[in-house]
C-alpha cells in the first residue's frame, strides 16, 4: 500500500492507514473500510455523550473565538494514540467543546498531529506530550498501541530503537496548571477517557479532584487494578454504569468501563 494510504470512516473521520496498519492491522477492515472496528463497542457511548454536550447551551460556540483551556465543556483523551476519538469528539461535537488530546511518546504525537492536518484540525484540538500517571517525573516507553509505561510486550512493531523517556504528571497537576478552572466547580460537561495501557488505577489515584466532576467516564482495562480502581472512582448511586465488559466474551481481564453521572429530581448532578 502507498505510504500516504487514507482510510475514511463512516464517522468522516479520516486517518493515515500506514502506521495504523502495522499495529492493528487484524482489528481494523482494510483500505475501503467505513466501520471503527477498533473499538466497536465503545463508540455509540462516545456518540451518545457528545449528543448530551450539543444540547447543553453552555457548549454552544462562543462567537468564533479560539477555545480557552478549561472551558466549561471539556473532553479529555488520554491515550489519545493516532487521534481517532480526538477527531470524532471535534467533529461530533459541539462548537464550544474543548478537546485535550494527550500523546506521551514523541512518534505518536506525530502521527495525531498528521491526522489532525489530514482533517483540516489543525489548531482545534490541545496536544499534551504528557503521560498522565500517579505521580509527577519520568518514565520509559515505547511506540506501540499496547506500549505502556515502563515496559512493553509490543516494543518493536515500529520497528527497534523507539523506545524514549517521556514526562509524567498526575491529572490534578496537569488541570491546576492547564485548567484551574474544571477543579473550581463541577462543569456541565466532562468526558474523561484513559486508555492507557494498564497505567489507570495511577492516573485515578492522581485525578480525585479532577475527576469528582467527571459527567462521564470510559476507562479501557487492561488488568484486575484498573477494574477496582474503576469501579471504586465511579461508583453507584452517583453514578450510572453503562457498561462494564470484559474483552473476548469476558475470557480475558482486557475490556471497557464506562459511566455517566447521574441526574437528581431537582436537575442537578448527583
Amino acid at each position: 500500500m502507498p505510504a500516504d494510504d487514507v482510510w475514511t470512516f463512516a464517522s468522516g473521520v479520516r486517518l493515515h492507514a500506514s502506521s495504523i496498519r502495522m499495529q492493528i492491522r487484524t482489528r481494523l477492515q482494510r483500505a475501503n473500510s467505513s466501520r471503527n472496528l477498533w473499538e466497536p463497542d465503545e463508540e455509540p457511548f462516545w456518540r451518545a455523550a457528545l449528543q448530551t454536550a450539543s444540547a447543553l447551551p453552555q457548549c454552544a460556540s462562543r462567537g468564533g473565538t479560539p477555545l480557552r483551556h478549561g472551558d466549561a465543556c471539556t473532553l479529555l483523551d488520554m491515550g489519545a494514540a493516532y487521534g481517532y476519538y480526538s477527531l470524532l469528539a471535534r467533529q461530533h461535537g459541539p462548537p464550544g467543546l474543548a478537546v485535550h488530546a494527550f500523546n506521551p511518546h514523541p512518534l505518536f504525537m506525530r502521527e495525531l498531529q498528521r491526522n489532525l492536518a489530514l482533517n483540516g484540525r489543525d489548531g482545534e484540538v490541545h496536544l499534551h506530550e504528557l503521560a498522565i500517571g500517579g505521580s509527577e517525573g519520568a518514565a520509559e516507553m515505547d511506540y506501540a498501541v499496547g506500549g505502556g509505561l515502563n515496559g512493553s510486550k509490543h516494543g518493536h512493531e515500529h520497528g527497534r530503537n523507539t523506545r524514549r523517556t517521556v514526562r509524567v504528571a498526575t491529572l490534578d497537576e496537569w488541570a491546576a496548571t492547564v485548567a484551574p478552572a474544571l477543579l473550581k466547580r463541577p462543569p456541565p460537561f466532562l468526558f474523561v477517557k484513559l486508555d492507557i495501557e494498564g497505567a489507570a488505577a495511577a492516573a485515578l489515584a492522581g485525578g480525585r479532584r479532577l475527576l469528582r466532576h467527571a459527567t462521564h467516564v470510559l476507562v479501557g482495562i487492561h488488568n484486575d487494578d484498573e477494574w477496582a480502581a474503576a469501579r471504586e472512582a465511579f461508583a453507584e448511586p452517583a453514578y450510572e454504569i453503562v457498561m462494564a465488559q470484559k474483552g473476548r466474551n469476558g475470557a480475558t481481564g482486557n475490556g471497557v468501563f464506562a459511566a455517566r453521572k447521574r441526574i437528581g429530581s431537582d436537575g442537578r448532578r448527583v
